[in-house]
């Protein structure tokens, strides 16, 4: 009975010894933590994820948009901010930009490796962004992960791109590019280059891209961007035009703003994302399609194919909501909240953009919270979780305020 004793007041001392200790190493955390600017956090630790199937889809998506345009994923310690961020901020779906200007952000043999920033050398060949984020974004700590991938718009800037191995897509295949009325496939000072979606080559090209990514990373979703025609002006290739003429019976040359050319155009551009689907179907059935639509100008009078979106972009996006050709469409409704007009416009459009949806647990509200100061976005973002939608994201994690990079959300969203 004594030795049980002894024993028993041992374990006694060193189970509170341990508390102790356990509390006073989880103050000094706290403390260091919280002098940390929250994109220089590391996430919490995580012990050898296990693998997570593709199919993470929270309750409420509270979305932010990672772009390659600046540094965000160009190495493991950024991918550590990134996910110790969004978990700081509630984050709980990263929109993860792994297709930019033709290019991968990921290991490929179908296209050129994304370059750091606009003008810098290539990511690392040693690491891979995107296998890194499934492992530790959405294996380690349950976040959705979607591959954003850059449909149409294949390259920024006045001179083709450089060489490369593999060739890019605009210096293989020059005959895909999108022509404008003009004759010219860009213009400007720093242009846009598009492909074409009415050219079946072009359609292939994309759905291939996204069924690779789709069946070698266990992202949840694609999603597609620039998944439209640059505006109104452009469609006017050779082989683009005598499509048009055939499958219209006609032998016209069409004006910009024709009902008809724009309806094929739109057509045109359905069938894109339709391939993308049947892609997955095949090769990733429990991997979603997602899109970032437009939502320019005024709210339409009456019918959507009366707004800017459709009678410019050529973007029929409440069809695809309507045939199931997407699962979630990620409207990006960016409105200056401290203009009182925009303020207006940006809530007048909700309930037509979910009435345009056909459901609203497909439509995801985007907030160009880069235009806002954190107050106003704040009020957008409170707004926008108010109205019984599948959620809301935010443009972009490297500019979440346009009072700089110290937004506070958290509060909003709910920590996990």
């Amino acid at each position: 009975m004594a030795g049980e004793h002894a024993r028993g007041f041992f374990m006694y001392r060193l189970v509170a010894f341990t508390t102790i200790l356990l509390f006073a190493l989880n103050g000094c955390v706290s403390d260091s933590q919280s002098d940390t600017k929250p994109h220089d956090q590391a996430p919490p630790a995580a012990t050898k994820p296990a693998p997570r199937p593709s199919g993470i889809r929270p309750a409420t998506i509270k979305a932010v948009w990672v772009d390659s345009w600046g540094r965000s994923f160009y190495s493991k310690r950024e991918c550590d901010q990134l996910i110790a961020w969004c978990l700081q901020q509630g984050f709980n779906t990263l929109l993860v930009e792994v297709r930019r200007t033709g290019d991968a952000y990921y290991d490929s043999d179908l296209e050129p490796r994304g370059k750091v920033g606009e003008k810098g050398p290539p990511i690392a060949d040693d690491f891979d962004p995107l296998q890194y984020l499934v492992e530790q974004a959405h294996d380690a700590h349950g976040l959705r992960v979607e591959a954003w991938i850059v449909a149409n718009r294949i390259w920024v800037g006045s001179t083709p791109p450089p060489s490369s191995t593999p060739a890019h897509v605009a210096n293989a295949h020059p005959t895909w590019l999108l022509v404008n009325r003009e004759g010219t496939t860009h213009k400007g000072k720093k242009p846009s280059w598009y492909l074409d979606p009415s050219n079946p080559a072009v359609r292939r090209h994309l759905a291939r891209i996204c069924g690779d990514v789709a069946s070698r990373y266990r992202v949840d979703a694609i999603h597609l961007d620039y998944i439209r025609y640059p505006d109104h002006t452009w469609g006017y290739g050779k082989e683009s035009i005598a499509s048009f003429r055939r499958d219209e019976s006609t032998a016209q040359f069409p004006a910009p703003k024709d009902a008809s050319f724009t309806a094929w155009r739109a057509d045109q551009v359905t069938k894109q994302v339709r391939e993308v689907r049947l892609a997955l179907r095949r090769v990733a059935p429990k991997v979603e399609l997602t899109v970032a639509t437009v939502a320019w100008g005024d709210p339409p009078a009456s019918e959507f194919n009366q707004s800017a979106s459709y009678r410019s972009a050529c973007q029929d996006w409440p069809r695809w909501c309507q045939e199931g050709l997407i699962d979630l469409n990620y409207v990006m409704h960016y409105r200056h909240e401290a203009n009182p007009k925009q303020a207006k416009n940006f809530r007048t459009w909700i309930p037509i953009l979910k009435r345009a949806c056909g459901s609203a647990d497909k439509l995801v509200l985007g907030l160009g919270s880069y235009l806002n100061h954190v107050t106003d976005s704040r009020r957008q973002m409170k707004h926008a979780l108010a109205v019984n939608t599948a959620g809301i994201a935010v443009f972009s994690y490297r500019n979440p305020a346009k009072d700089g990079g110290n937004a506070v959300f958290g509060d909003i969203l709910g920590r996990p």
